[in-house]
């Protein structure tokens, strides 16, 4: 594909998390939004009236047409698939809204066709927007907290008893899975991006006790090992609250709760844009209003991540999370869902 100025964009999916994220388009360098598709007519005028008027069409093969050089995909999980490797084998620049499919098979598809296409490929996770982490990771790699002993994530919430019958949210072949896929993903990706190690095994307890509409896992609680040596748990719920990564070190400590509060203990000083410990070994807590659960209310947020995916497509480079990690991600979430079937320990790719 040869690149112009300015990267021409359709949005595929404009309801759910893509109506929160939509308008970013409109703020965003060298980018114009072209294109909506979502399958729901109506999703598609409101949409179309909140974005200036830009066109809009039920049929997602409009998106594949010349002129239009990326597509951001954040339709249902198992759609996921076939839209990117349709784009990616159209010459489309793709970003897929996590996790990047159902199964571990349909990602491996679209890494493959992102390899064969030469675009850029990428998956959107919300944290990634969010400061906290990126300082979160600086004080770890500086080592502020010592030697990694072990991490602790969880995602959670009580969306599993709102959600209706009929949604694809309560289809088990539809999401890929149940809490773990849908919320605990942020955790899986956190953990090993935060410490820059690999989980290699896991062991697994999984139940639905609380959410009859969901068709997986309501709780699930799963232990593993890095490749490095440091221990973690990883946890989801679709019936209780917080969402919370800590991580844990020979020296001190980083916790970041429902993506705005923090709590750290460190061995010397730290002064982030927004993180910043005065104190060395005393616990510091803080909440940022600046930061909310899916949303930074921050102008010319630095870690945006669709402004970094039109930026990796000018500049030929590999997108912040890219659909290899992705991948990844989705090795994982396997391996816990095959340790509670199985009862027993699985190594992540086995």
């Amino acid at each position: 594909m040869t690149m112009k100025a300015i990267v021409h964009v359709a949005l595929i999916g404009c309801g759910g998390m893509a109506a929160m994220i939509r308008k970013r388009y409109l703020e965003t360098k060298n980018a114009k939004l072209v294109l909506l598709v979502d399958s729901n007519e109506e999703v598609c005028r409101k949409a179309s009236a909140e974005l200036r008027g830009i066109p809009w069409s039920t049929r997602f093969v409009d998106a594949l047409v010349e002129g239009i050089d990326a597509l951001d995909i954040s339709t249902p999980n198992y759609l996921h698939a076939e839209q990117a490797v349709a784009a990616l084998q159209a010459g489309k620049h793709v970003l897929v809204q996590k996790p990047l499919a159902t199964t571990v098979q349909e990602a491996e598809a679209i890494a493959h066709a992102a390899r064969e296409s030469g675009t850029v490929a990428g998956m959107y996770m919300s944290f990634y927007d969010n400061g906290l982490y990126h300082e979160a990771k600086d004080i770890i790699s500086r080592g502020l907290i010592g030697e990694v002993t072990s991490v602790r994530c969880r995602g959670a919430g009580v969306s599993g008893k709102y959600i209706p019958a009929d949604n694809w949210r309560s289809s088990l072949v539809k999401t890929g899975g149940g809490s773990f896929i849908q919320l605990a993903l942020h955790s899986v990706n956190m953990a090993e991006w935060l410490i820059d190690d690999e989980i290699e095994e896991v062991f697994a307890y999984s139940h639905n006790r609380f959410s009859p509409n969901i068709g997986g896992d309501d709780v699930t609680s799963a232990t593993c090992r890095f490749r490095g040596g440091a221990l973690g748990t990883l946890e989801s719920s679709y019936c209780s609250y917080q969402y919370v990564v800590t991580v844990y070190g020979t020296e001190g400590y980083v916790t970041i709760t429902n993506n705005r509060e923090t709590e750290l203990m460190l061995n010397a000083r730290y002064e982030g844009s927004f993180i910043q410990v005065k104190e060395p070994n005393i616990p510091t807590r803080r909440t940022y209003e600046e930061f909310r659960m899916a949303e930074v209310c921050i102008e010319n947020n630095p870690y945006n991540q669709h402004q970094a995916f039109i930026t990796a497509i000018a500049e030929n480079k590999s997108a912040t999370v890219t659909v290899e990690t992705g991948l990844r991600n989705l090795r994982i979430v396997d391996a816990v869902h095959r340790s509670a079937r199985e009862h027993r320990p699985v190594e992540v790719g086995s």
